[in-house]
């Protein structure tokens, strides 16, 4: 149980900072937009530069190149009563539908 509550603290944290990353990414492709917009070049080809480095570090992130990675694999090797920490639910009989149409044949899942 431990293990999986780690593993799931490492993922928020992960996922926190991709998050931001991402954010920071929007910034500056919205300021490379702007530099278009208005004819800035030199500020344009900058934008973009950035842009592309902050898009590099983001990919990084996420795949976990070059750094710890979530051990997702720790999650999704439990069995799915112990993941979820509960029983499976039964399957639904079929009813009638609820619906007041008279006539209605349709069942429900």
């Amino acid at each position: 149980m431990q293990g999986r509550e780690t593993a799931l603290a490492a993922a928020q944290d992960d996922t926190e900072a991709a998050t931001k990353s991402a954010a920071a990414l929007t910034r500056e492709l919205k300021k490379a937009r702007a530099s278009a917009v208005t004819g800035q070049l030199r500020d344009l080809a900058k934008a973009l530069a950035q842009a592309e480095q902050l898009a590099a570090e983001l990919a990084e992130q996420i795949t976990g190149h070059g750094r710890r990675t979530t051990s997702m694999k720790a999650i999704y090797s439990l069995p799915a009563r112990t993941r979820r920490n509960c029983s499976p639910r039964p399957p639904r009989p079929a009813s009638a539908c609820s619906r007041k149409t008279a006539g209605c044949s349709a069942t429900r899942p």
